[in-house]
């Protein structure tokens, strides 16, 4: 069945929000609060396939409950999945012998990531959800555009594949490394104007001294 395309830009910043954001404990709460369970439902979804190909299938496709197309890639032309899931069905074999995220993750990209369109984050996407069938998850905050910007307003190195959990401000020790990538990428302009604003008052207290 033909994916809906679900208009809504990759990462989107957060709106809305019920509380105003103060420090970095309440970017993570506000996450759990309105993301969490839903990536995680997502995730679920694929976890609960019939089989590896399936999830391949519709991992490749960006295809989430109700036969919907991830915001995510909702710009990604229909031909380019469809070849990107046919790359990667023929390479099941071999996905299914991963021993950890970091080979399925590198697999995906060597598989599909040639192809023109499917870039960083649709590589990530897709071998998150594949990985939810296997029972495999990122070890680590793994990078792509949305990503680097949130660890740059952390001050982070973001030239890399990814980053540790502890190279994080504990406060982001309560999600897990999926829940993170999500969270630098929705809050990257909140966590921005957090750093600013703690720089300011770092420069004023010093200021006073």
């Amino acid at each position: 069945m033909p994916s809906t395309k679900t208009k809504a830009r990759a990462c989107s910043p957060a709106s809305g929000s019920r509380i105003v954001l103060r420090s970095f404990k309440d970017v993570v709460q506000d996450y759990i609060a309105r993301y969490r369970d839903r990536a995680n439902n997502e995730l679920a979804s694929f976890e609960m396939l019939n089989s590896l190909e399936e999830a391949i299938e519709r991992a490749a496709r960006a295809e989430v409950e109700g036969g919907k197309k991830h915001d995510h890639q909702w710009r990604i032309p229909e031909a380019v999945l469809a070849r990107a899931g046919k790359e990667l069905l023929a390479k099941r074999a071999q996905i299914s012998k991963c021993t950890g995220f970091d080979s399925l993750i590198e697999l995906v990209e060597t598989t599909a990531g040639s192809i023109r369109g499917f870039g960083e984050l649709a590589i990530y996407d897709t071998a998150v959800r594949i990985g939810a069938r296997l029972g495999m998850e990122p070890e680590f905050v793994y990078l792509h555009r949305g990503t680097r910007k949130g660890a740059k307003a952390l001050g982070l190195a973001s030239g890399g594949k990814y980053l540790k959990v502890s190279e994080l401000p504990a406060e982001f020790t309560k999600l897990r490394p999926h829940e993170i990538e999500d969270c630098l990428c929705i809050y990257a302009s909140e966590l921005s104007r957090l750093k600013r604003l703690s720089h300011g008052a770092r420069r004023e207290t010093e200021g006073f001294l």
